[in-house]
């Protein structure tokens, strides 16, 4: 998830934006009285808020708008997303269509920075439903980041966590999450996978799966390599903008192998750190049910059952959303009569991983690092 901090539009192109209260979005259109709304794939423009902070640190005065965004959100490293990413913000729905774009060289920021982050760091979406947005309002994507939900039958609460109610009457559901996810890998893949990407034809496996077999080769806890996946800040329970992704335990024995299990590490010790807190609360999970993108790796999904000690459950269906509002429907319009048997007619498991006891004890020792790590490091990771 990420915060929208600002909306903003402009009447003509190739000036820059202004912060508005509010903003109203039309389908296949874009923004309402925005210059570049219309028929064509750059629509609405994202900017990341913390990529904003990291220019603004290095002397740049540069106001909401300035480098022509329509939304500035915090939490979300848009540029290593996937074209097809969607993103959801109340009832708006966003499609990414284009990462980046030529620099207009003679812009005023420009010629007062020398650089300018919009055409590597800026986004482009297309509008698949409208809706009205206003700063503050949190944003759902998927496919990027990582996390938890816990559905629970009576309040339970921490400030650090985020607490709702469920869509389920007399529930509710706690919940956290990390800004790495599956886009730790996405960008590992990108930046150091030069060579397992040559390598697909030879080997008939994507390169992806490439850095799945050199991880697994490694042993539990990395040889000592922690990672702290905060790529983007970081959420709960941390709720720190301005973390960082940290590699620690390198020296000349490693290898590409021990970082890529790091990461996958990092992000399964980043679940446990919310789950620990949710069970400090009263919310205790007793199986995990995997989904997206990294459910498909069995390496890194018994990575997450060996530092969290639970089982993980993979279902049948990669299409957790889909399925939940297909059986809202069902019982809705009473085809089951109840959830419980709509979950269990549509719910299939594909696989499940039981915790491995020796791994796990490797992992109670990497993750007292890996908390250690970031308390050490946290006073560093401030606004600068």
């Amino acid at each position: 998830m990420g915060k929208v901090i600002a909306v903003c539009t402009s009447e003509r192109k190739g000036i820059q934006k202004t912060s508005v209260p509010e903003i109203k979005v039309i389908e296949d259109w874009g923004i309402e009285g925005d210059a570049h709304a219309g028929k064509w794939h750059r629509q609405v423009s994202l900017l990341s808020f913390d990529k904003i902070e990291d220019f603004r640190a290095r002397g740049a005065e540069v106001e909401d708008g300035a480098f022509g965004e329509n939304l500035v959100v915090q939490g979300i490293d848009f540029a290593t997303l996937p074209i097809g990413t969607k993103f959801q913000c109340n009832d708006v729905v966003l499609e990414l269509t284009q990462i980046g774009k030529e620099c207009h060289s003679g812009c005023a920021i420009f010629k007062k920075m020398g650089e300018c982050i919009m055409p590597k760091q800026g986004v482009f979406t297309k509008v698949l439903h409208g809706g009205v947005i206003h700063p503050g309002e949190t944003q759902e994507q998927g496919g990027q980041a990582g996390g938890m939900s816990i559905c629970t039958d009576t309040y339970k609460a921490d400030p650090s966590l985020i607490l709702g109610y469920h869509v389920v009457p007399g529930k509710w559901l706690l919940q956290g999450g990390t800004t790495g996810g599956g886009g730790v890998m996405r960008w590992f893949e990108r930046e150091f996978a030069a060579y397992e990407r040559s390598r697909k034809a030879d080997t008939g496996k994507s390169s992806l799966e490439q850095l799945n077999e050199i991880a697994e080769a490694v042993p539990a806890g990395s040889e000592g390599v922690v990672f702290l996946p905060y790529m983007s800040g970081e959420r709960s329970p941390v709720w720190n903008p301005y973390a960082k992704g940290v590699f620690y335990g390198l020296d000349f024995a490693k290898t590409k192998g021990h970082m890529v299990r790091a990461c996958m590490e990092g992000v399964a010790f980043s679940l446990r750190h919310n789950l620990e807190v949710a069970e400090a609360a009263g919310a205790k999970a007793e199986v995990l049910r995997a989904m997206g993108g990294s459910a498909n790796s069995l390496l890194w999904t018994q990575i997450k059952a060996d530092v969290t000690g639970k089982a993980v459950v993979v279902p049948a269906s990669d299409t957790a959303t889909t399925l939940g509002a297909a059986i809202l429907a069902g019982v809705g319009v009473g085809f089951y009569k109840d959830y419980e048997e709509a979950v269990s007619m549509t719910v299939k498991e594909t696989r499940r991983h039981e915790p491995n006891p020796e791994n796990k004890e490797v992992y109670n020792k990497t993750y007292r690092t890996y908390r250690d790590l970031y308390e050490s490091l946290k006073a560093m990771m401030v606004r600068k």
